[in-house]
């Protein structure tokens, strides 16, 4: 009998371990934006990527295209980052430039910041995918100046604090920095004049993959916006569509079932009908870039598949009703 459970638990864990792939997420980032498929996140996700590993050659390459073009509005603290690269790389004039734009930026904020304080700083980090504290962080605290206030590193339940007091200041940086995972320094912004308590999550260079997954969550993607009335491919999707593509170019066993949805507010024969133009839009999209027919089924479903209690006739703000509208990437097979 103990020999049959044992069997049962080896075959589950080999099963397991069969229905699940590894993904490296900047990677699949780096292959699109080389194939021309860029928008400002892929840009600052992949520059940043290289800058906290202070890889400055190849955050330089990303952070570059960021700021040279035109359309692109990249925050302050962008300007103060490609300061230090360029810095690094030995280009002080071009440095100094950024680092200018970055000061008058800040400056600009001044009077918002008058009086704006916090008594500390603490709050947890964990693993953006599976949730779970991280231990051994190396976190960095800045002032909206990028001054360092304080250093310092989480415990092993993911916790950290910093004590020293944060004066006229509106926001802070906290930098998380460690191995095996994507360095971040998200913009925090105070409430209250007390504790500030903030939870930061870091995504890990690799995440686990399984059937049934939905990539949109893997890749962020909250949509695949149309013009309305639409079943074009605009190109913002189309950043979107590729990441899907690159991943099943990396790894040809994978199937996915593309899922549609909308919200409860639009007659349900027209909301269905235009979910399933939709989905056919983005399988023949998908269909053009080289994705096998055999890998690929797609579907609309309306205004059937609600993720919340948003149904006609029922009061919802804007917010709710947008989160129905959604494109899913499920995962049905590896």
């Amino acid at each position: 009998m103990r020999r049959s459970i044992v069997l049962v638990v080896f075959l589950l864990a080999f099963q397991s371990g069969i229905a699940q792939i590894q993904v490296n997420v900047l990677k699949i980032y780096e292959d699109i934006a080389r194939k021309g498929y860029t928008l400002e996140e892929t840009l600052e996700r992949l520059g940043d990527a290289y800058y906290f590993q202070k890889d400055y050659k190849q955050a330089y390459s990303w952070y570059d295209k960021l700021m040279s073009n035109r359309t692109y509005k990249p925050k302050a603290a962008y300007y103060y980052r490609y300061s230090e690269v360029l810095q690094a790389l030995g280009r002080k004039a071009e440095a100094d430039k950024a680092l200018k734009t970055f000061a008058s930026m800040v400056s600009a904020q001044d009077k918002a910041s008058e009086g704006k304080s916090a008594t500390k700083v603490s709050g947890t980090v964990k693993d953006l995918q599976t949730g779970e504290p991280l231990s051994g962080v190396a976190l960095t605290l800045l002032d909206r100046r990028m001054n360092v206030i304080g250093t310092t590193t989480t415990d092993a339940k993911g916790a950290y604090s910093f004590d020293k007091p944060v004066e006229n200041s509106a926001y802070v940086y906290i930098r998380g920095v460690k191995k095996g995972y994507e360095g971040q320094e998200p913009q925090v912004f105070f409430t209250k004049g007390d504790a500030l308590q903030y939870e930061l999550l870091l995504p890990p260079n690799t995440y686990k993959v399984e059937e049934y997954d939905d990539l949109a969550r893997l890749f962020a993607i909250d949509n695949i916006h149309f013009n309305y009335g639409s079943i074009n491919i605009r190109y913002d999707a189309s950043v979107q569509l590729a990441k899907v593509v690159a991943l099943m170019e990396a790894h040809p066993s994978v199937r996915i079932d593309v899922k549609v949805h909308t919200d409860s507010r639009a007659d349900e024969s027209y909301a269905m009908e235009q979910t399933e133009s939709q989905a056919g839009a983005i399988y023949k999209w998908l269909l053009s870039k080289g994705v096998p027919s055999s890998r690929l089924t797609a579907k609309g479903y309306g205004g059937t598949q609600l993720v919340n209690g948003c149904e006609k006739g029922v009061p919802c703000s804007e917010e709710e009703h947008q989160a129905n509208k959604r494109v899913e990437f499920i995962v049905t097979s590896l």
